[in-house]
């Protein structure tokens, strides 16, 4: 254990293993959740705040609560378990661990104050970091089409009724374990009370009842606009991270009914087909981070879908356009897919006030509908011509597909290099870097879902001594609805380092071939993977290869290659994505100079035959 200062506070450290999974598992830092109640709540007794926080950030389940029988469980030692103890309180029966990873998920969600940032410098945690525009493309390739299907969803959301639907990873930390209750959150100080009437879960921004505003509809007069029209007394005090520190019951409850609406298969409120539930939760994500832009702007108070029922609600998200293009330099291209995700809610919000409006005899305002679809189409157009001149990036480092091929057969070398002395847990590393190299490089590099998702019984299923991909069921890729189902084989250089990984690493059965560390039930998430795609680039090639990139490579080294127009369609299919996507500068590149190759080498060789001893 030590000491780390942070807003003048000492907090203790704990270096531990959590052996609840593997007793060979890794050390990670942990601290006291009293303790961390205390720094940001000011709380000398538990009253339950932190562990709110800790669920409205889902990462309740990763804190450690330890008891005496804990020592019998095999979780610490008989010194471990009186050591920490003694550092809460010698008459402590119970106290909780919060994990390094728990931490950081609830100083997001908390929000981003001088104290959050202090706590976060002091424990080494980068919470309030922006998605950079690699993570954002690997989220928007995997979560939204880049092909056919999304052509054919946007040309259908033109045709929409004005009231319609609109269709539109460092290597892994993550540590799992099991979860606690309130009770336990109360021993640990020793309070064995119930919460004080005054303990409250709420992050920095939140207050008592006098901070609640009305919703309102109206419009407000001063610039710049208010989507709410109401916010003449107490403003939300400015914060320059876009966090809700917490989500509403009211707001939580809406986002569950516009997922439903997004996702139920037939609708009769809503005119567009349903989206899965990658995408529904995508768009979520997109809508809680523009509500949390706005309270921090002082033009929301409380955050509620009402606010894409406003007839401002354009003029607001123009100007939130204008911040991610020029102060954060989003790309139009991600720009329009948060804006696309705005649309869906304006649209949801529309179809209830519809609903209401038609049995009272009125009609509900399709403005705000309408503003957020021509700003769209307008984002749309910038994103092409964007993507236009965008034609090469010289700054970011790439690799071709031969250094690709090259880079696997070092994590062979590594491998066989080893010898029997060696930790089980370098090995284990080395044949799990094999496994997701020979299936990033033996085949063309699928859409990112399909790796990341790849489940043992699910989409991958044992067949003789091989493996068979199952991409037949709904959900199991996002453009499963274009390109159709699919059962094909797994190459045996595939399968053959698949399966060392399984028995080596133990993946249970209906377990994620490529989990969260301690729970194989939990795939990444899509950031946390393309971070775990560029760590192992970047141990064996140097460059931090992002999952997009590696299907660039692909794509160029097929375009450039001799490959006849059968295998380039069999390539797109296999890869999943439209021949126009395959044939864009972003894939494609060096397409220019082959376009004239052939002209530029005529008019070479016809110069050659002009000497000036001849003119």
């Amino acid at each position: 254990m030590h000491t780390v200062t942070a807003a003048g506070i000492e907090l203790t450290v704990v270096q531990l293993h959590d052996r609840r999974q593997s007793l060979a598992a890794p050390i990670q830092q942990w601290c006291f959740q009293s303790e961390l109640e205390n720094y940001l709540y000011a709380n000398w007794q538990t009253k339950g705040s932190f562990f709110k926080l800790l669920s409205r950030a889902g990462a309740d389940g990763l804190s450690l609560c330890l008891r005496r029988k804990a020592v019998e469980e095999g979780l610490v030692t008989d010194a471990e378990f009186i050591a920490m103890r003694n550092v809460v309180s010698p008459a402590a029966r119970a106290y909780t661990l919060v994990p390094a990873e728990a931490i950081k998920r609830a100083l997001m969600t908390y929000g981003k104050t001088p104290r959050a940032e202090a706590l976060a410098t002091a424990l080494h945690l980068d919470p309030f970091r922006e998605p950079d525009d690699d993570e954002e493309e690997e989220e928007e390739e995997e979560e939204e089409d880049d092909d056919d299907a999304e052509e054919e969803e946007e040309e259908e959301e033109e045709e929409q009724d004005e009231g319609g639907d609109v269709d539109d990873s460092d290597d892994d930390e993550e540590k799992e374990g099991q979860g606690q209750d309130k009770e336990d959150a109360d021993e640990e100080s020793g309070s064995g009370g119930a919460e004080a009437a005054g303990g409250s879960g709420a992050g920095p921004s939140s207050g008592g009842a006098g901070d609640i505003y009305p919703d309102t509809e109206e419009e407000g007069d001063g610039e710049p606009p208010n989507v709410e029209g109401d916010a003449t007394s107490g403003k939300a005090p400015r914060r320059p991270v876009y966090a809700l520190s917490e989500i509403p019951a009211k707001l939580e409850a809406e986002l569950a009914s516009l997922e439903q609406w997004r996702v139920s298969p037939i609708n009769v409120n809503r005119k567009g087909v349903a989206v899965m539930e990658t995408t529904s939760e995508y768009q979520r994500k997109n809508v809680v981070r523009f509500l949390g832009w706005l309270v921090a702007e002082n033009k929301l108070s409380i955050p509620t879908l009402n606010a894409f029922g406003s007839v401002q609600i354009g003029a607001a998200v123009q100007m939130y356009v204008h911040h991610l293009v020029s102060d954060q330099g989003r790309k139009y291209s991600s720009v329009a897919v948060y804006v696309s995700s705005f649309v869906a809610a304006a649209r949801f919000v529309h179809s209830r006030r519809s609903a209401v409006s038609t049995s009272s005899g009125g009609q509900a305002d399709i403005k705000p509908v309408d503003d957020l679809k021509a700003l769209h189409a307008q984002l749309l157009q910038q994103a092409r011509q964007q993507a236009t001149y965008d034609l090469a990036k010289p700054d970011k480092k790439t690799l071709e597909w031969s250094d690709v091929q090259r880079t696997r057969c070092r994590v062979e070398e590594a491998l066989a290099a080893l010898n029997e002395t060696a930790p089980p847990s370098k090995r284990r590393l080395l044949v799990r870097d094999l496994a997701l190299m020979n299936f990033l490089t033996h085949q063309p590099p699928d859409r990112v879902g399909v790796a990341r998702l790849l489940q043992i019984g699910g989409t991958l299923k044992r067949e003789g001594g091989g493996f068979q991909l199952d991409l037949s069921q709904p959900g199991d890729h996002k453009t499963i609805a274009a390109f159709g189902p699919s059962l094909t084989t797994v190459p045996a250089v595939i399968a053959k380092s698949l399966q060392a990984h399984i028995s080596f690493s133990a993946v249970p059965e209906s377990g994620y071939v490529f989990s969260k560390v301690g729970d194989p039930f939990e795939p990444l998430p899509s950031d946390q993977w393309t971070r775990l795609v560029q760590a192992m680039f970047k141990r064996y090639s140097g460059v931090s290869l992002a999952p997009k990139d590696l299907r660039s490579s692909h794509v160029t080294w097929l375009k450039t290659g001799e490959h006849d127009d059968a295998t380039l369609r069999a390539a797109a299919q296999a890869m999943r994505h439209s021949s126009k996507t395959q044939d864009s500068a972003a894939y494609n590149k060096g397409k220019s100079d082959r376009l004239v190759q052939q002209a530029v080498d005529a008019a070479a060789s016809f110069a050659s035959k002009f000497t000036a001893g001849e003119a």
